[in-house]
């Protein structure tokens, strides 16, 4: 299919339908794309504005013999989560496209047996989630203790999250116990001090959170320090939200033992940072940094072209 659609572009000149009307479905499908298709060093790409984006991309058109190869990168790679349908569509969709991408997607999610053993029925939530709007990096980070877990050989018990509402880049640290001093040291050490010091700095009413030691922290620092009500616990909705998520990757990639789930944060954390967030269109990564992280989909198939080189 490939081979046809690339001898289209070379000579220039869109074929008849009458010549095509009788192929496969996908040629017809590249036929009615034939505009926005075009070639960089001899492979195919397909011009494509993603939603929410103000630029164009070009996406690698993948043959047949290499699909399962790319659904197993976008998917369950290192690095790429074993998200469901819709992450794992925006990330196949951000470097490649063939006609029925979405669906071999969803064929390829439901048959994951990693995921299938893991996830089991999903059950929305049906408390209202409150939007809170904010306009740039660092203007409030949402902070949550998430466990206990089994406890691993290096002595942690809990997770300590942390996450940006304006790029939603998280970030996630195993410590021993959840003590004011031990939550205020991580997030002084690990955090303020690589990102910069949050303008606000929202959690629930756990106590570690308003402890006297975390308060006066936040008064030297200058950060504003919130909480949720206890009649409104929903308002911290995106913290909430990620807790699920960390706690389903850990489920897919931690041993039977359970005890070496600290070891596996990292990868948590770099799948989300580089998967397109519904919400703003982009990856966490792109909002924090303004470029996005090497990924090994990067390694395998190189960095593509730009639109309009």
């Amino acid at each position: 299919m490939l081979v046809q659609v690339g001898a289209w572009l070379e000579a220039a000149q869109r074929p008849a339908w009458m010549g095509v009307s009788g192929q496969e479905p996908e040629v017809k499908a590249c036929y009615s794309q034939y505009n926005n298709l075009e070639t960089h060093d001899g492979l195919l790409y397909r011009r494509w504005r993603a939603p929410g984006k103000g630029r164009d991309l070009l996406q690698l058109l993948v043959p047949r013999s290499l699909r399962s190869q790319v659904l197993e990168l976008v998917h369950g790679s290192v690095g790429a989560g074993h998200y469901g349908n819709a992450k794992t569509l925006r990330r196949l969709r951000g470097r490649f496209y063939w006609p029925g991408c979405r669906r071999d997607v969803e064929l390829h999610v439901h048959c994951c047996d990693t995921c299938t053993a893991q996830k089991g029925p999903t059950q929305r939530s049906t408390a209202p989630l409150q939007q809170y709007l904010v306009g740039a990096p660092m203007e409030r980070v949402g902070v949550n203790v998430l466990g206990p877990f089994p406890v691993t050989k290096s002595g942690n018990r809990y997770v300590l999250l942390a996450m940006d509402y304006f790029t939603k880049w998280p970030e996630a640290y195993a410590v021993p116990d959840q003590s004011e001093s031990t939550t205020a040291e991580k997030l002084v050490e690990e955090m303020f001090t690589r990102f910069g010091v949050p303008a606000e700095l929202h959690s629930d009413q756990g106590r570690n959170f308003e402890a006297k030691v975390f308060k006066e922290v936040c008064r030297r620092l200058g950060v504003e320090k919130t909480r949720t009500t206890p009649l409104h616990p929903q308002c911290d909705g995106l913290v909430e939200r990620f807790n699920r998520t960390l706690a389903t990757q850990l489920a897919i990639l931690t041993s039977s033992h359970q005890r070496d789930w600290d070891r596996h944060l990292s990868l948590v954390l770099w799948s989300y940072r580089t998967a397109v967030q519904e919400s703003s269109q982009c990856t966490p990564a792109a909002l924090m940094f303004g470029r996005e992280l090497r990924t090994p989909v990067d390694l395998v198939f190189g960095s593509p072209p730009r639109a309009g080189d």
